[in-house]
């Protein structure tokens, strides 16, 4: 995902940072990465 903030880019984990705790952040990134396995996954099953 890419923002952008004042002419610069940013990443989603500066974002979250700012307003969140950083273990929280952690979560949230663990959770969208096993998300995106689970799409890649079911991709496979639909192709074969």
């Amino acid at each position: 995902m890419e923002l952008v903030y004042r002419g610069r880019e940013i990443a989603f984990e500066e974002v979250c940072g700012i307003f969140l705790d950083p273990l929280l952040v952690e979560q949230l990134k663990k959770s969208i990465q096993e998300y995106e396995l689970m799409k890649q996954d079911e991709a496979k099953y639909c192709i074969s």
